[in-house]
């Protein structure tokens, strides 16, 4: 898996926050102020999880 199904999985996530942050009239500013927000806490854990050269969840942990 490459770099662009893990870019549209955390797309895929983020649309399903902010989806959810709407219906529950969540305030626009907040939405606004968390999106970013969001996409840094998922780039943090996809260093965390795979590839940390190019923060990908599916990418292989290199071991050098």
């Amino acid at each position: 898996m490459g770099q662009v199904t893990d870019q549209s999985a955390k797309g895929g996530v983020m649309g399903i926050v902010i989806y959810f942050m709407v219906k529950y009239n969540v305030d626009p500013a907040l939405i606004a102020m968390a999106t970013p927000l969001l996409a840094g806490v998922l780039a943090a854990a996809s260093k965390k999880i795979g590839d940390p050269n190019v923060a990908s969840f599916f990418g292989d942990k290199k071991t050098t």
